[in-house]
C-alpha cells in the first residue's frame, strides 16, 4: 500500500507540476489548478476510506463494502478506489461479474496502472481461465513496472499454466534481482 501511495503521489505531483509550469494564460490552466487543488484536498478521505475497508475486510465484511462503495461513489474514476473494490469483490464476496466490472472499469481509469492489469490478470487465470487474456495483461503490468511483484505471478503463471519453465526461472531470477527479500 505505501508503494501504490507513494508512487500516485510522485505521479500527481509530477502532474500538478507540469500544469503549474505552463505558461500564463495557457487555455485550461486556470482550470486544471483548480481540479489538481481539489484533488489533493480530497485524496486523504480516499485513502482513509481504502485503508478502513482493507482492515475491515475479512471481521466485517459488510462495513468494509460500504466504505469501498463509498470510496467509488466519491472517486469514480480512480483507479485504486476501483481496483481495491474488485479484489474485494473477487476475493470476499466471490462476486466475479461485478469484480471483472470494476477491475476493467479500473484499467479504463489508467491502463498504466500495474496493480490492477496484474491483479486482473490474476482474476483472469484463476477465476475466468481466459489464460491468453491473462498473460497480455500480465506483461503490460510488468511493462508499467518493471519491479511489481506481478513478475512473480507471472513466473507462476508460465510454470503451471503454459508449462514454460525457462521463462520462469528468468522472471523468477528478475524477482530476486529486484527485490531480493523475495529469495525464500
Amino acid at each position: 500500500f505505501t508503494r501504490i501511495f507513494q508512487d500516485y503521489h510522485t505521479k500527481f505531483k509530477d502532474l500538478s507540476s507540469a500544469i503549474g509550469s505552463k505558461p500564463e494564460g495557457t487555455p485550461g490552466k486556470h482550470e486544471l489548478q483548480e481540479a489538481i487543488a481539489h484533488t489533493e484536498a480530497s485524496l486523504p478521505e480516499m485513502w482513509k476510506l481504502l485503508s478502513e475497508a482493507d482492515r475491515l475486510e475479512k471481521s466485517d465484511p459488510d462495513s468494509a463494502e460500504r466504505l469501498y462503495q463509498q470510496a467509488v461513489t466519491n472517486f469514480p474514476q480512480h483507479p485504486d478506489s476501483l481496483g481495491n473494490y474488485a479484489v474485494f469483490l473477487k476475493n470476499i464476496r466471490h462476486s466475479p461479474d461485478d469484480a471483472e466490472a470494476l477491475f476493467k472499469r479500473a484499467i479504463k481509469a489508467d491502463p498504466k496502472a500495474a496493480n490492477n492489469l496484474g491483479n486482473y490478470a490474476l482474476f483472469l487465470t484463476d477465476t475466468r481461465r481466459d489464460h491468453d487474456s491473462a498473460e497480455a495483461l500480465y506483461k503490460l503490468a510488468i511493462e508499467a513496472d518493471p519491479n511489481t511483484n506481478h513478475l512473480g505471478n507471472y513466473a507462476l503463471f508460465l510454470t503451471d499454466v503454459r508449462n514454460d519453465h525457462d521463462g520462469a526461472e528468468a522472471l523468477y531470477k528478475r524477482t530476486i534481482e529486484a527485490d531480493p527479500s523475495e529469495a525464500n
